[in-house]
């Protein structure tokens, strides 16, 4: 996972190494470079990644099933034990915590304290489930109805779905962007625009614009996040194009000068993205 700190570090988890990197950031001539400055050793199987607005770092570790809290300097501060497999975090503006656990299906929202919220996503009478989910973002966009008002939503990558569910924050489902993939990967007839195979992180742009990134089709769609209408992407079209550019990136961040950081992993390298679409 990729993450963005208030500071503008970036802020990269690695599953086998069991490690945060951390790495300062420059641009130069509209250029992103990365240099590695730190690094938050002896975790246990990281997934999950968050910074809050403190500059806190938050970890998901799946081989202990918690999120960890360290401080800027790598001060271990508390642990939040529930998650089962916490794949992703995300903070509200409230500095809620969001966690996005693969294994129960469901997000779970702490306190920064740790404190328990609630649980969404868990099925009902007219809500099927998020099924195998992988990634959640909070996304914030002008109310039509009341003028100078904002409304919150929570976005859901429901990975065997081949869709975002969007909520608000008290987790009432408020609809589905996406489909499954139509075509064949190896042929010139993939119509992708707007459908998906394995939706794995998702972001969202100064623009309120939505990310997704898919490790199968290895590009980024963004997407209208109301009607999920497709607007642009990046990345290579297809599955397995040559010398793809990317090729299964499984995290991405945004900077606040909309440039992209991709854990391009085949790979083994971040991909700093300059301009986008």
């Amino acid at each position: 996972r990729v993450a963005v700190g208030p500071n503008g570090k970036v802020f990269v988890s690695d599953f086998r190494i069991g490690s945060v990197f951390i790495y300062e950031t420059e641009t130069t001539q509209g250029v992103l470079s990365l240099s590695l400055t730190g690094e938050l050793k002896n975790l246990d199987k990281v997934l999950g990644l968050a910074v809050d607005s403190a500059g806190n770092i938050y970890v998901g570790n799946d081989g202990l099933d918690n999120v960890e809290k360290y401080d800027s300097k790598g001060n271990k501060l508390l642990s939040i034990a529930g998650p089962k497999m916490p794949t992703d975090l995300a903070f509200d503006r409230a500095r809620n915590l969001y966690v996005c656990d693969s294994k129960q299906k469901t997000v779970e929202v702490f306190t920064t304290a740790g404190a328990h919220l609630r649980t969404i996503g868990l099925p009902t009478p007219t809500y099927g489930g998020l099924g195998f989910c992988t990634a959640a973002v909070v996304g914030y966009r002008s109310d039509p109805v009341n003028v100078g008002s904002q409304i919150a939503e929570l976005y859901v990558a429901s990975q065997s779905n081949y869709q975002v569910h969007v909520f608000d924050l008290q987790g009432n489902f408020k609809r589905a962007l996406g489909s499954q993939i139509t075509g064949s990967f190896w042929g010139s007839t993939v119509y992708w625009k707007g459908q998906f195979q394995l939706i794995q992180d998702l972001e969202f742009d100064s623009q309120h614009r939505l990310h997704v990134l898919d490790c199968a089709l290895n590009n980024v769609q963004i997407l209208d996040p109301v009607t999920g209408t497709f607007l642009d992407s990046y990345g290579p079209e297809t599955y397995d194009a040559a010398g793809a550019f990317l090729k299964v990136p499984l995290g991405f961040a945004l900077t606040s000068l909309n440039q992209a950081v991709i854990a391009n992993t085949h790979r083994n390298r971040l991909e700093p993205i300059d301009t986008l679409p």
